[in-house]
């Protein structure tokens, strides 16, 4: 009690300790989980059982790790995943990301299709299109995967009755090392 108020002291966090080491007391199980200090600090705090060189428990080794930055990244890093995320769905454009089978990894598009991203990802160009449609996205999207080269055409495509002409932008995604 005396090393849990000289803890407490330090990092003050916003849960009381005791429950989870008197767990892992009780358990043997080790604990890890993200703790949040009261001055806004975050931390990683893991409990496991202490054992003597005798093999037997005697108490719980508590260690914490810093991750208030980590934290504050991830928040800005949201953040920002936010914004662009608004600025592409309140566009009149359609954004859409597909892999080389025409299966919809991401889509966002103006209300006037009538279409839900939960609804088209997953689902493939063949399941949404045309055959003819279908296969015409499909020989672009290879095109551009074949070339690694951006490659913009102009498309006619049939929605519920309505003929829409579009720009098609498309452009290999690549990964981190440029694959």
């Amino acid at each position: 009690n005396d090393f849990i108020r000289l803890l407490m002291f330090n990092i003050q966090l916003n849960r009381p300790l005791v429950p989870d080491a008197q767990a892992v007391l009780d358990t043997l199980i080790p604990k890890e989980s993200e703790v949040e200090a009261e001055d806004g600090r975050y931390f990683v705090m893991r409990i496991i059982p202490y054992r003597t060189i005798k093999n037997v428990i005697e108490g719980v080794v508590i260690t914490f790790v810093d991750i208030t930055t980590q934290k504050a990244n991830e928040a800005a890093l949201q953040t920002s995943e936010d914004r662009l995320r608004h600025m592409i769905d309140s566009g009149q454009d359609v954004i859409s990301q597909i892999d080389l089978a025409g299966t919809y990894l991401y889509y966002s598009g103006p209300d006037k299709f009538g279409l839900d991203p939960g609804d088209v990802v997953g689902q493939t160009v063949f399941d949404l299109f045309k055959p003819e449609e279908a296969q015409e996205f499909m020989d672009q999207i290879r095109t551009v995967a074949e070339s690694g080269a951006d490659r913009t055409w102009e498309t006619a495509l049939e929605w519920q009755g309505e003929t829409f002409c579009f720009l098609d932008y498309r452009y290999p995604v690549r990964n981190s090392t440029g694959e």
